[in-house]
């Protein structure tokens, strides 16, 4: 069985700061990938469903690696609960 490594999702309102933080976290946390979900909006729209279960294969993908990963962006944890990748984490 392969080893599952915790995703962190940091969150909150429009506005609340977490792109701002986003340089402070990968400073203080390198060994971590951490991204802002929204980066990708102007690709596949607002579609967020499916912006969630892309940003959870790619988390996926790094936690195969051995790497963790924190997401910031507006996510709520039923959301994510549904995302096909969820199990791995």
């Amino acid at each position: 069985m392969e080893r599952q490594l915790p995703l962190f999702i940091v969150t909150g309102a429009s506005g609340s700061g977490k792109t701002y933080v986003i340089d402070e976290l990968r400073r203080m946390m390198p060994d971590f990938d951490i991204f802002d979900p929204d980066h990708l909006n102007e690709f596949i729209g607002h579609d967020w469903e499916k912006n969630r279960n892309i940003w959870l294969r790619v988390a996926r993908n790094i936690a195969q690696s051995g790497r963790m990963t924190i997401l910031c962006g507006t996510m709520m944890p039923w959301d994510i609960e549904r995302c096909a990748d969820y199990p791995f984490f």
